[in-house]
């Protein structure tokens, strides 16, 4: 396992798993599993994608503004949800416990020019979206392959 897929790893348990109490322990490790193991193989294709985490806060907003589908989150819907061309590639996908609620989801990009420069589209939407909701938010950049994350106004490279 590569180092980067360890550290999204324990991001992802440090990061959501107390917002998952509500399942079983195996759909927890289930639900980080298919998130790394998807970013790691869109990282690997330089395929670019936002998955949105819920939190506390549950986005109904933003969910309403995409593409409703309340399905249930696995490897092959969110790869093939994040295929180019597909119809619902463009935007957000936002998961709720092991649910993807919404795909094509537009998120409110930061006003702020801190990222300006450094960072895409991608990354200005995930934390705007970040600096108003407790959500966690990975970027998969399609220029770089680089996954990042996004949590509480700021970005992380993982």
């Amino acid at each position: 396992m590569k180092s980067y897929q360890s550290r999204l790893i324990q991001t992802l348990d440090f990061a959501i798993t107390p917002n998952l109490l509500d399942l079983k322990k195996k759909d927890i490790d289930e639900v980080i599993s298919v998130l790394s193991r998807s970013c790691r193989i869109l990282a690997k294709n330089k395929t670019g994608a936002l998955l949105v985490i819920a939190r506390s806060d549950k986005l109904k907003e933003h969910i309403e503004k995409g593409q409703t589908l309340d399905a249930r989150l696995t490897l092959d819907l969110l790869l093939t949800i994040f295929t180019p061309k597909s119809p619902l590639h463009d935007g957000a996908v936002i998961i709720s416990g092991n649910r993807i609620k919404a795909a094509r989801a537009i998120l409110p990009r930061s006003a702020e020019n801190r990222y300006s420069y450094q960072y895409g589209t991608r990354h200005k939407a995930a934390v705007g979206l970040s600096s108003v909701s407790d959500a966690v938010i990975i970027i998969v950049s399609e220029e770089t392959g680089d996954i990042s994350v996004s949590v509480n106004d700021e970005i992380y490279k993982v």
